[in-house]
């Protein structure tokens, strides 16, 4: 016989009350706790005999202790509430977190109620449904909001997209402003014309109109219910303070086992690399770019490959990309470089190129960049393109571009994600596929097994493309990549020496929009056993980056910012590299990586950094040697913080089809613009700094509003170089800009809103903003 004492005491830790730390109860107006249910209701444990009832499909569970929703049930209160001020608490887990909207914490309208002619809101907890758009980048996201007495939502969000399973939330109004947590970290993300900040009351309904506090549907028809399950609702009269919340979240965590397994925001803590400047090496500048080491026309030898390593002192990590991603330029036995070289040569009556050449003759690019790393004192990484589109359109011709095309890749059109095009983002193949996931992973195998290497990048920007998105959900792509990421996980850590932790980088869109296409759910890939997030630009030096955003998301991961040779680029002809580029300047690297460390960056990526040597088509030029000095320097904080600001803000490409994309930016006479530009000065910019606005054409007949942070800013004369440096190109015409002096007092650290307004002109498209403190 079991020991009463035994029982209980296995009863209380089952249910979380034998340990459970103390959660705030000063102002606690309603408390339903699932493991209190009875006879189909909920006891209130706040005193105010508020009790919850089951309705619809909502039943009792345990394992955890629950009320299961399934989308068309509520729990729903015996009266209404009143708060002026409200804290909003909710343990529940989403199955579905995509799709039309759901509420989890609202309030709730009885069928049989007639509908009064008073406004009914108060508040809500939802995962935020896709309409008014299907591609509506918030979709997903949790929010938590109060209804004024403005007759206005006020509405905070989640900073990322919301994932499937257990979760704490907590939303706070103080009579200032909305606040929510997020599994015990404040989210940052809000929408523009819902502000979370608002002077006032929450709206007191009319007897005759306001309704029930509920968990899930606010419809009696089951509309809009939450598909899942809650374990605890608790509503305050007042606004907890930062504190009270992780007072309650560490309570919440012994009640669903769930929440204390993956802790804060489901990311278990691990090393991170001690690394601060990374540098990649796509292998083919070394023929492309006219270098110390190469002359134009010269074929490859293992010692340009040697060059590119010598010439980079002061990197940390060295990451050599060694091919497309398509043809191994190492020692393969999945795919071997004779045999595919041998085949394209008997097809075609072409002669391999010369790094199919240096193959042919027994040649190995990662051994041989390995070995000089390892002298050099840099530590060695390999990066694999996932999906590179580059040459795809050669397949099948005889050219000799074809070389670059593989033979799985030809001989399985009905894996591309559409077989019939040659477009950039269709010729790629379908990441559904599980042959094309297993393709890849043998490769990474293969390298992890041969070299030694100390990390391995998953490159998911060459090209950013994996899915057919009318034939995928969000949570089938992020499962098939998170599940390739924790299979390559498992390679490294069974390939990896005694005490040795091999790191697994991948390099991801540095804005969050387009994550969900690309199946990209940084917490999942963390969970998979991801260490370091590469932020990527896609080809340019681009500031004003989802950071801070996904500093939130993935709190323990190492995050690094990748800056590149050029900040924007002017038209092309058709081909490769036959388009004009703006150079980065020092200062424009040293201002990237400055505000990189200050919003939560343990470092900066070079990409593309040696093509400031000639390379491409004629008339790209003047052509410079890159600027070497200038990596030292990079992981130095303090040193950073110190020197001049040069902030940009430029037409790119790859920019999210979303509303807010800042460039290019047409304005017609009498049009205000507001442009955002995240800005770290520190006191060591004491000066007033320089503002230009250059235009995509002669804008010398136009005059001009212009504010920071609501000051009005005074026009000056035209500076060709704000801060001298030795590039020319892509500079543009003095009739393309107009240019203001920018008091030091008006920029501050954080979000500035700079407010152009062309006030007469002919209308224009703005499309490069740069801003210098010195």
């Amino acid at each position: 016989m079991v020991p009463l004492a035994l029982v209980l005491t296995a009863y209380g830790v089952a249910h979380g009350a034998a340990s459970a730390p103390p959660f705030a109860r000063d102002g606690l107006v309603l408390s339903w706790e699932a493991r209190e249910a009875h006879a189909g209701a909920l006891a209130d444990g706040s005193g105010q005999g508020n009790t919850g009832k089951l309705v619809g499909s909502a039943a009792f569970a345990d394992e955890p202790a629950r009320i299961e929703l399934g989308g068309k049930g509520a729990l729903v209160g015996a009266a209404p509430l009143r708060p002026e001020r409200a804290s909003i608490e909710v343990v529940f887990r989403a199955d579905r977190t995509r799709g039309p909207l759901q509420h989890i914490v609202t309030t709730f309208a009885h069928a049989a109620k007639t509908p009064a002619p008073g406004n009914p809101r108060q508040w809500v907890m939802e995962i935020r449904g896709h309409p008014p758009h299907p591609a509506d980048p918030l979709a997903g996201h949790l929010t938590f909001g109060v209804f004024g007495e403005d007759q206005s939502w006020h509405l905070a969000l989640s900073s990322v997209r919301l994932r499937k399973g257990w979760h704490h939330a907590l939303g706070t109004f103080d009579g200032h402003s909305v606040r929510l947590y997020l599994d015990g970290r404040l989210q940052r993300r809000s929408l523009p014309h819902q502000s979370p900040d608002y002077e006032g009351r929450i709206h007191r309904p009319p007897d005759d109109a306001i309704r029930l506090p509920a968990a899930g549907s606010s419809s009696p028809t089951g509309q809009w219910g939450l598909e899942g399950a809650v374990a605890l609702v608790r509503v305050y009269s007042r606004a907890l303070s930062s504190e009270e919340v992780a007072q309650n979240f560490r309570c919440a965590q012994t009640l669903v086992p769930a929440l204390a397994e993956k802790g804060a925001q489901g990311m278990a803590r691990r090393p991170k690399p001690p690394f601060r400047v990374i540098f990649s090496n796509d292998t083919t500048n070394t023929l492309t770019c006219t270098s110390s080491y190469h002359k134009k026309g010269e074929p490859f030898r293992a010692e340009m490959l040697e060059g590119t390593v010598d010439e980079v002192p002061g990197v940390d990590v060295h990451m050599l990309q060694p091919g497309l991603g398509w043809i191994p330029w190492w020692k393969s036995k999945v795919y071997p470089a004779d045999e595919h070289y041998r085949r394209f040569e008997q097809r075609t009556g072409l002669k391999a190129d010369p790094y199919g050449q240096y193959m042919l003759a027994g040649g190995d690019m990662v051994k041989v960049f390995v070995e000089r790393c390892r002298a050099k004192g840099q530590v060695p990484f390999v990066s694999l393109r996932l999906n590179d589109s580059h040459l795809l359109e050669y397949v099948g011709q005889k050219h000799a571009r074809a070389a670059y095309v593989s033979r799985f890749y030809e001989e399985h059109p009905e894996y591309r994600l559409d077989p019939k095009s040659k477009g950039w983002d269709q010729r790629v193949l379908n990441w559904a596929v599980p042959e094309v996931r297993e393709h890849k992973l043998a490769f990474i195998r293969e390298i992890c097994e041969s070299y030694n290497i100390d990390g391995f990048e998953l490159d998911f920007m060459r090209h950013c493309n994996l899915f057919r998105l009318h034939e995928t959900t969000g949570e089938q792509r992020a499962e098939i990549v998170a599940g390739f990421v924790r299979r390559v996980r498992e390679i490294l850590d069974r390939t990896a020496k005694p005490g040795q932790r091999r790191w697994l980088c991948a390099r991801v869109p540095c804005l969050t929009a387009p994550h969900d296409a690309l199946g990209i759910d940084l917490p999942a890939m963390a969970e998979a056993g991801l260490d370091v997030v590469n932020l990527s630009a896609y080809y340019f030096t681009q500031q004003q980056t989802d950071l801070p955003l996904i500093r939130e998301l993935v709190p323990d991961a190492a995050i690094y910012l990748e800056m590149t040779h050029c900040t924007t680029v002017g038209p092309g002809r058709g081909g490769y590299d036959d388009f004009s580029f703006r150079r980065t300047t020092d200062e424009q690297f040293y201002t990237g990586a400055h505000l990189a460390y200050r919003r939560g960056g343990d470092g900066v990526s070079l990409f593309n950094f040696v093509y400031y040597r000639e390379h491409g088509t004629p008339g790209r030029g003047p052509f410079n040697e890159p600027p070497f000095h200038v990596l030292k320097r990079l992981g130095d904080p303090e040193w950073l913080a110190r020197q001049p600001q040069w902030y940009v803000l430029a037409e790119v490409w790859n920019q999210p089809a979303v509303p807010d994309r800042p460039m290019p930016r047409p304005l017609r006479k009498g049009q205000p613009h507001t442009f955002v530009l995240d800005m770290a000065p520190t006191e060591h910019q004491r000066k007033d700094g320089l503002l230009r606005l250059m235009t995509a054409q002669d804008a010398s007949g136009c005059t001009w509003t212009v504010r920071m942070n609501g000051t009005e800013l005074k026009p000056t004369g035209f500076v060709r170089k704000p801060i001298d440096h030795p590039y020319e190109a892509c500079l543009g015409e003095p009739n393309q800009y107009a240019c203001f002096t920018c008091p030091r007092a008006t920029v501050k650290d954080g979000p500035n809103q700079l407010a152009v307004t062309l006030d007469d002109g002919a209308a224009v498209t703005v499309h490069y903003i740069d801003l210098v403190l010195p």
